[in-house]
Order: C-alpha cells, then sequence, then structure tokens
C-alpha cells in the first residue's frame, strides 16, 4: 500500500501545501452553506455518515490467534506493565483480566473485536473532506448539487494556528492526512488499540483507518482533517479563515444576494468569485464580483 502523507503539524509543513483548502457547499435550508462561507464553521462528520460504504472498512489482525496461553499470559504483563507503569500492582491485575477476556473474543472471532474498534472510531472522531481543487467539474456536480452551490477556500495559515491552538488550550488533537487510494483493504492489528491510550501504534491505526479508501474515488483528491472527541459537531475556524468563495455558474440569483449581503454584514475579506464557463475547453473560468 501506498505510505501514508501526514502534514502535521500543519506549521512546519505550509511550504508543502496551497495556500487554500477547499470544501464544496450547497444553499442549504439551514443556511450552513452561507455559514461557513461568513464565519469559517465547519462540520466535523462521524464516518458512520460519510457517502461511501467502504469508509473505514480494514482487515482485522491480532497477535493472540495461534499464540499459546502460557505465551499469551506473557505478552499481555508485558504490554500491561509498560503502558500501564504508574498503575499499582492490584490496577494492572485488573486490567491483565479484562486484555485476557478479551484476547479469548479475540481468539475465537476477530471480527468482533474488529467491530468494536470501528464503533470507537465513530464516536470518538470528527473528519472534514477537502480539496485542493476548485475547478473539478464532478466535484462541483456532486457536492455543489449540479453547480447550484458555492466553493469555499479555507487558508491553511489559520488552520495550522488553529491546530496550535487547540492542542495547548484544549488538549484537542486536530490532524491533517492526504488521503491515499488504493485497490488494496489496510490490514490492522486490533490487539493494541482497545486499550483505549493514545501511543504512536494506535494513531497509526487511526490513520490507516481513516485514510485510506478505494481507488474509485481518486479524482476527487481529498485531503482530511481529523479532530479526535468531536465527531457530528460544528468547529469555527473563524471569519479571518475563510479566504475564497466562489459561485457556482448554476447559482440561483436569490442565492447569489443572499450570500453577498451575509459576506458585507460580516465585512468579510474574503475575494469572491463566480464560476462561468470556458469559451474554449471543457472547464471553468472565473470573474472576480464585487459586494
Amino acid at each position: 500500500m501506498t505510505k501514508r502523507i501526514s502534514y502535521n503539524p500543519i506549521e512546519e509543513n505550509l511550504d508543502n501545501m496551497p495556500s487554500l483548502l477547499y470544501k464544496y457547499r450547497v444553499f442549504d435550508e439551514d443556511n450552513f452553506g452561507i455559514k461557513m462561507a461568513t464565519t469559517g464553521e465547519a462540520f466535523f462528520s462521524s464516518a458512520r455518515h460519510l457517502n461511501d460504504p467502504f469508509e473505514h472498512y480494514f482487515i482485522p489482525e491480532s497477535n493472540f490467534i495461534g499464540l499459546p496461553e502460557d505465551e499469551l499470559k506473557q505478552y499481555i504483563h508485558k504490554k500491561t506493565k509498560q503502558r500501564f507503569s504508574t498503575a499499582t500492582r492490584l490496577q494492572r491485575k485488573e486490567l491483565e483480566s479484562i486484555a485476557w477476556k478479551r484476547a479469548m473474543i479475540h481468539r475465537k472471532d476477530p471480527t468482533i473485536a474488529a467491530a468494536e474498534l470501528l464503533e470507537l472510531q465513530y464516536e470518538r472522531f470528527g473528519i472534514l473532506s477537502l480539496v485542493r481543487d476548485w475547478n473539478s467539474l464532478p466535484m462541483w456536480a456532486y457536492y455543489s448539487e449540479n453547480h447550484e452551490g458555492i466553493c469555499i477556500g479555507l487558508k491553511t495559515e489559520v488552520i495550522a494556528e488553529k491546530q496550535k491552538q487547540l492542542l495547548t488550550e484544549e488538549g484537542i488533537l486536530l490532524a491533517l492526512h492526504d488521503v491515499i487510494y488504493t485497490d488494496e483493504i489496510p490490514h490492522v492489528n486490533i490487539d493494541t488499540p482497545l486499550n483505549g491510550d493514545s501511543t504512536d501504534e494506535n494513531f497509526d491505526v487511526t490513520e490507516a483507518v481513516h485514510c485510506t479508501k478505494s481507488i474509485h474515488w481518486k479524482h476527487e483528491n481529498e485531503i482530511r482533517l481529523i479532530m479526535w472527541n468531536h465527531p457530528d459537531t460544528p468547529y469555527s475556524f473563524g471569519a479571518d479563515a475563510v479566504g475564497e468563495v466562489i459561485i457556482g455558474l448554476n447559482a440561483k440569483d436569490e442565492n447569489i444576494e443572499k450570500l453577498k449581503k451575509e459576506l458585507s454584514r460580516v465585512d468579510s475579506n474574503a475575494v469572491i468569485k463566480r464560476a462561468i464557463k470556458s469559451k474554449e475547453k471543457y472547464g471553468l473560468t472565473f470573474e472576480d464580483i464585487e459586494l
């Protein structure tokens, strides 16, 4: 499988990133699209609600299968002592008992533990899907309601600032990763992630589960912001995070006027453009719009 690409800390990788990352949105009844364009508020969705039924699809593997019971007990004792070094002897004994019961489940049916891991990902992580390309005809069609919506560019440098702020002030991890497209389903070791700790090994598993998709989605060239303990919840990057708002070529006049009114109301500094059909090729060109 192709190696995953991480851009964390984002601040140290700004030279390798575009200045804007884009989100295609519709003009919805609740005005969430306009709200993102004016305030930088984005929705971090649980993978449970994403549009790909193969999202977070993986093949479970376990060190427990086939391991003799005496070796398994030694393995669990060693790992428990390493991971919970500050726990009392009684606490570690209880943890070893839990791990042993779980190991027996793994040995009997690894899919049970895999289901636990999947549910953990659903409940713990929020995903914001972004792209580099503001000029993708399929993306305008799929995610912007046949070119009737908008495409919002968020400033990468502001995302980097928010990443640092969330970690230092609230202890919340926000990570940015390329999605890797492949025909190969990722193999995930299901033993350690279920312990609930935050080791590097666990985070590697999280990346593999969250950031691998079928080759059929490659045209999207997606890049994902993943926020720990923030599923199905909005987060505001702030109005200053919005660097560009592009209006779809089929956008209705009333929606355009509503958007312009709201952008003026918040005194937005974003560049506003309107997509128009190219006269020379299959593609879009853009004209600036004054508020």
